[in-house]
């Protein structure tokens, strides 16, 4: 009612936007599949690393017991060696010369030796396959990192989605509050 008496019904100029009604649940799934596929794929690497794990683990075990082998055959090599030597003195200091046969202890000896190369030699293509599995370790933990950020992203994006979901309901919930109560008025002036 204006200053002269007559009705007047003042509207608003901007139409309402429609945000209750809009269909987000196409995004909402969409997102809820990319996770469960991120979920899936950090399943995978998971176990890939696992994999490169054991693998490593068999070849740090089998390098500690060609150490192990190595040192032994490596003492018994020295042990075989002053052995060799004590006689060989013995016999040098001794006033008869007695004929020892030694052959037997060099071919020792040279068996020795011939084990502490195959050892190293196994030991260098162990260290080898350590170092060519590393990379993959390596590329394992990027893996999972990056997803675990993604992850973390998208339900950082997915809370805020939904609070701002739950704001526009609060905002419809007001308006339409504010709807009724002019409709209330105008009912009340009217009637």
């Amino acid at each position: 009612v204006d200053k002269a008496g007559n009705q007047i019904m003042i509207g608003n100029d901007r139409p309402m936007k429609q945000t209750v009604g809009v269909d987000r649940t196409a995004a909402i799934e969409a997102a809820k599949h990319e996770m469960k596929a991120m979920q899936q794929e950090l399943v995978r690497n998971k176990g890939e690393e696992k994999a490169v794990k054991d693998a490593s683990y068999k070849a740090k075990k089998l390098w500690n017991e060609a150490q192990k082998a190595h040192h032994k055959v490596a003492s018994n090599i020295k042990k075989m060696e002053s052995l060799l030597d004590e006689l060989k003195a013995e016999a040098e200091t001794s006033e008869e010369v007695p004929t020892i046969d030694t052959s037997e202890y060099e071919n020792d000896i040279e068996e020795a030796e011939a084990s502490v190369q195959n050892l190293k030699e196994r030991e260098a293509k162990i260290v080898q396959e350590i170092e060519s599995l590393q990379p993959g370790v390596e590329e394992q933990k990027r893996q999972l990192d990056e997803t675990s950020a993604r992850n973390k992203k998208i339900l950082d994006d997915m809370d805020k989605v939904d609070a701002k979901l739950e704001d526009i309901v609060k905002g419809q919930a007001r308006r339409q509050e504010l709807v009724d109560k002019v409709r209330a008025k105008v009912e009340q002036v009217e009637g």
